[in-house]
């Protein structure tokens, strides 16, 4: 793949990630419109507006508390954030993101906020089973998020499905209503257009945001590639990552009677196509030469001394897993 097929490839995601938003808020208005008629539609449209333009400028302090992240010491970790904000750097942010530390054994790395009020977490399993090589590939792979707008894009698919969601619970509720209703010769003000409508307008919001999430990891691939020249690196991080998470060599040996997750109710695409895509662009050339060689400042990297996370992994109010 040369450097024209690479931005080909980028266009084709921004496009597919376009158009899949502006599915899920027409989806979200023509529900409104159903229900309410046009003040509903115009709410509708007002809300995701609104979300749109404030969401991301809201502190990505309170993501990170929810998930129980704190900021990673610069003396504790002198090497990964000379990586990172050389990452950064390359990346021309107008502010390299706050890097944070989750004390969990999840093999997990996230970014939240804009790119002049970011941050990037990971997690204490990912830092423990990553080599510095494949770190700072998941690291480009991050930044590549903040730098692409992603965090915008998701928060707002995130708040349609959310309200959707709501819409179906109260959807849900009123059909349970409308039969005795009926049976005494009452209505709920709403036809079975409308109720069908609420229940399932969700599952389609869900497919459609699966969907988007799939195409923007595919476009922050390509960043992070270009971030460090390296795509072996980030393909050997999801590789690991992939085996790990599947149970390693036993569970190759021994399957287990899990079935694998269809490619739809994915909110990553399949580890294989991500691997066969760093393939294809493995030949690029690397980042122009800058001040500071990234491969010099891998050579210092190393695992902050925190003790070993012990406690597994459960389900929070939050509604977050760490």
């Amino acid at each position: 793949m040369n450097i024209q097929q690479l931005e080909r490839h980028k266009r084709v995601n921004a496009t597919h990630s376009a158009v899949l938003l502006a599915a899920m808020t027409a989806l979200l208005v023509a529900l409104g419109a159903l229900i309410y008629g046009w003040p509903g539609a115009l709410s509708a449209l007002a809300a995701c507006v609104g979300i749109g333009l404030v969401g991301p400028r809201l502190s990505p302090a309170l993501v990170l508390r929810m998930s129980n992240a704190r900021p990673l010491p610069r003396q504790a970790a002198l090497g990964i954030h000379q990586v990172f904000e050389e990452l950064s750097r390359r990346a021309d942010l107008p502010a390299v993101p706050q890097l944070h530390y989750v004390p969990s054994r999840m093999l997990n790395a996230f970014a939240v906020g804009n790119d002049d009020n970011a941050a990037v977490a990971v997690t204490d399993g990912l830092l423990r089973v990553l080599t510095p090589r494949e770190l700072a590939g998941v690291l480009a792979h991050e930044i590549s998020h903040i730098r692409h707008q992603d965090t915008r894009v998701m928060g707002l698919a995130d708040f349609v499905s959310r309200v959707l969601g709501m819409v179906s619970q109260v959807g849900q509720l009123l059909l349970l209503l409308a039969i005795p209703a009926s049976l005494l010769g009452a209505s709920i003000g709403l036809g079975p257009l409308q109720l069908a409508a609420m229940i399932f307008a969700p599952f389609v919001s869900t497919l459609m945001q699966l969907a988007l999430s799939r195409s923007r990891e595919f476009t922050a691939d390509l960043g992070a590639v270009e971030l460090t020249g390296d795509a072996a690196g980030l393909a050997s991080a999801l590789q690991k990552l992939e085996r790990i998470q599947r149970g390693g060599l036993w569970r190759t040996i021994v399957p287990g009677k899990r079935a694998p997750v269809p490619a739809a109710l994915r909110t990553h695409p399949p580890t294989g196509q991500r691997i066969e895509r760093l393939g294809e662009i493995a030949a690029l050339p690397a980042p122009a030469a800058t001040s500071v060689s990234l491969h010099e400042l891998l050579a210092g990297v190393s695992v902050p001394a925190y003790p070993r996370v012990r406690v597994r992994p459960r389900w929070h109010v939050s509604g977050l897993w760490y």
